[in-house]
């Protein structure tokens, strides 16, 4: 959920093109600067990826009353804003990453291989396909009782599971 919040930048900026592109006043261009610049702040790839998604885009809206002054005088205004809140981060961050290097052995140790992503592990598989399950497949209101340990299975664990369990998640818990 916290990734999406980097998207948000994203989404203004695209609106504040379009209605820039609509009225080119002000307001629009500072809305699309500012929200540039955030995209930019909140996270560098979605920068890039709307730095290079926003030629694409203004591409079709371009018309002849955006190259007249008003227009062009806005337009330089968020692009100097943009610009103004970005390259004070960007400039260092990128001298500070231009000497970071990783071996070859390093990145061959790292990176995956189409194998990795068909092995499956059934406590992970378990995990994901019954939401509020914790370790071994126990709900996981009660699978640790504090300082005392797991708690022993009984019919409390097996009343736990019909509450809060469908009856495919209660079948692979059991299982």
């Amino acid at each position: 959920m916290i990734q999406l919040t980097m998207l948000w930048p994203i989404f203004l900026t695209i609106g504040a093109l379009a209605r820039f592109v609509a009225e080119p006043r002000l307001r629009w261009g500072l809305r699309g600067g500012a929200s540039y610049a955030a995209t930019w702040l909140t996270c560098g790839y979605y920068g890039l990826f709307l730095t290079l998604l926003l030629p694409i885009l203004a591409a079709p809206l371009l018309r002849s009353s955006l190259f007249r002054p008003p227009a062009i005088a806005v337009g330089t205004v968020a692009l100097t804003l943009a610009a103004a809140l970005v390259v004070p981060i960007l400039v260092p961050q990128a001298q500070f990453t231009s000497t970071f290097t990783r071996s070859p052995p390093t990145i061959a140790r790292l990176s995956a291989v189409p194998s990795d992503y068909l092995r499956l592990d059934r406590r992970a598989l378990a995990q994901t396909a019954c939401p509020g399950t914790g370790r071994a497949g126990q709900p996981a209101a009660l699978s640790w009782n504090g300082a005392a340990g797991p708690r022993p299975a009984g019919p409390r664990r097996t009343r736990a599971l019909d509450n809060h369990a469908g009856p495919r998640c209660r079948a692979r818990i059991r299982a």
